[in-house]
């Protein structure tokens, strides 16, 4: 990939002079050139996440709502991360999370209410 981008700009100047021999405005032309390359090279937002913090094996899927809440109040800056955390999980897994399951995952979204000493609502 690196080599393709690299090679990719090489090009992108010899592209823009053969459409100004072609007969289009430079400035068009260079406008063009620069459009399409930016648009090869774009990058996505995902591409340049990078996880900082997994989980325990097994945490979401066999914990007690208390362990869940322990663990990412360990593991959590503030109460704002760790709800992110968990929510994150819980949108991941979707209409395949059961319904106990899913009620020992909002369970803990209150323990953690509590363990960050914030009123549940």
């Amino acid at each position: 990939m690196r080599r393709m981008r690299r090679m990719l700009k090489m090009i992108a100047p010899k592209v823009a002079t053969r459409l100004v021999r072609k007969g289009l405005p430079r400035a068009v032309a260079k406008n063009l050139t620069k459009r399409v390359f930016s648009y090869l090279f774009q990058e996505y937002w995902t591409q340049k996440v990078t996880p900082k913090w997994s989980p325990p094996p097994g945490l979401f899927k066999e914990g007690t709502s208390k362990q869940i809440a322990k663990v990412l109040y360990d593991n959590s800056v503030d109460l704002k991360q760790a709800m992110a955390r968990l929510n994150f999980y819980i949108n991941r897994a979707g209409q395949n999370l059961s319904e106990e399951r899913r009620k020992v995952l909002e369970d803990a979204k209150e323990e953690l209410r509590k363990l960050f000493y914030k009123k549940p609502k």
